[in-house]
């Protein structure tokens, strides 16, 4: 028996029983597998191309609505069926960020058209001032002189790309966060928590296909663009980067974001890490303005003590992942960013309607621990999983 499966070794801990979706099943990308709402195991990722996947790091695993399944396992993009055989595979061929690869990273979506959506990384001079400020750190390491401008230009590691692929391997279309902040002089005070940063970290990306609408989020800057498709144009910023180009952490409603979405009433939707000093974070709903206007907070909700209880051990100074969805009935399906690890449904009257931790037992110290989740997804319901198993 494969060691992810094995529930001696590894397994979902229930912690509130199923009061909606009880015919639901769930995608966890730190176990690899996909369990019934009572934390049965149903389903693990093979390994694809000869790559173990036990250890690999893996990211964004989900259905499509095609009835397959997508995934990012290290830097590479894939789309397969449920027996695990390789449907699609992005090229990672440097079209677009004019390296060797893509390095795909965070989010890999199929679109309902058919297409691709995937994140990627662009390494681009950026232009940034001399740090005179002991308080503020620049946005990248590497400094590159330029003689004619006087500038200082700096290679920068976190500079995003979204491509965006047709069937056959093609780039139909792509973005280039470089476009829009390359030529801005970003500095980064310390945060309240001391913490200091020094790149973007594009993280996550929603594509609205029918009003042809793309918002990309930033995780290190707070900072999400709303973007129109296919001109690129930025229609408006929401977050803490102010005109000058200074992260002003204290003038954004959320912190160190993780996954942006729009809801069905056409709402922001997003998981706020909430960690810049040090809180809780929450699941968060905003009405976005018509005209270059702050952001209208309509709904939050801030884990309980009892959620948030198990921590990863050796994690707990660190934050990644989180992810939400929204479910019809008004319910919301969520995981939570290192050093937590649940995943829950929670209600629009703050009622935990579902929750469970992942778990792994070690011999070491004779107990089991939290898995540490990037982004767990859902399938809704059996008509969705018999769609995966037989197709259609």
């Amino acid at each position: 028996i494969t060691p992810v499966i094995d529930t001696a070794y590894m397994r979902f801990r229930v912690t509130h029983s199923a009061e909606v979706y009880k015919d639901a099943y769930v995608f966890l990308d730190g176990s690899k597998v996909l369990y019934d709402m009572k934390g049965r195991p149903l389903w693990y990722l093979p390994d694809i191309e000869g790559k173990p996947i036990e250890k690999a790091e893996l990211h964004d695993l989900k259905i499509t609505p095609q009835g397959t399944i997508t995934l990012i396992l290290e830097e590479k993009a894939y789309e397969i069926d449920y027996d695990g055989a390789i449907l699609w595979k992005a090229p990672d061929n440097g079209k677009v960020s004019h390296e060797r690869e893509e390095h795909y990273h965070h989010e890999f979506t199929r679109l309902a058209n058919g297409n691709y959506m995937v994140l990627g990384t662009e390494y681009a001079a950026a232009k940034s001032p001399t740090v005179k400020d002991a308080n503020n750190v620049s946005i990248s390491d590497t400094k590159i002189k330029n003689n004619n401008t006087g500038f200082v230009y700096q290679k920068m590691l976190a500079f995003g790309t979204v491509i965006e692929y047709n069937p056959k391997g093609e780039v139909v279309w792509s973005w280039r966060a470089s476009n829009t902040f390359k030529d801005m002089d970003i500095t980064y005070p310390e945060k309240p928590n001391g913490a200091r940063e020094n790149v973007i970290h594009e993280n996550a990306f929603y594509f609205d296909e029918k009003a042809k609408i793309l918002l990309v989020s930033f995780k290190n800057i707070s900072e999400i663009l709303k973007v129109k498709y296919p001109d690129g144009k930025v229609l408006n910023s929401y977050g803490a980067l102010n005109k000058k180009g200074v992260v002003d952490w204290g003038a954004s409603p959320f912190c160190e974001q993780h996954s942006c979405k729009v809801t069905k009433k056409g709402n922001l939707l997003l998981f706020n890490n909430n960690m810049c000093s040090g809180g809780i974070p929450k699941l968060m709903e905003f009405k976005e303005p018509l005209k270059n206007e702050g952001l209208k907070e309509l709904w939050e909700y801030e884990l309980p003590k009892d959620i948030i209880s198990a921590k990863i051990p050796g994690k707990e100074n660190t934050t990644s992942g989180g992810n939400i969805i929204e479910l019809s009935g008004n319910v919301f399906f969520a995981s939570l960013c290192s050093p937590y690890a649940n995943v829950f449904m929670v209600s629009r009257d703050k009622k935990i309607l579902w929750g469970g931790i992942p778990e792994k037992w070690s011999e070491k110290e004779n107990k089991w621990n939290p898995i540490a989740l990037y982004r767990a997804s859902i399938i809704e319901n059996r008509k969705e999983l018999e769609k995966l198993i037989f197709g259609k």
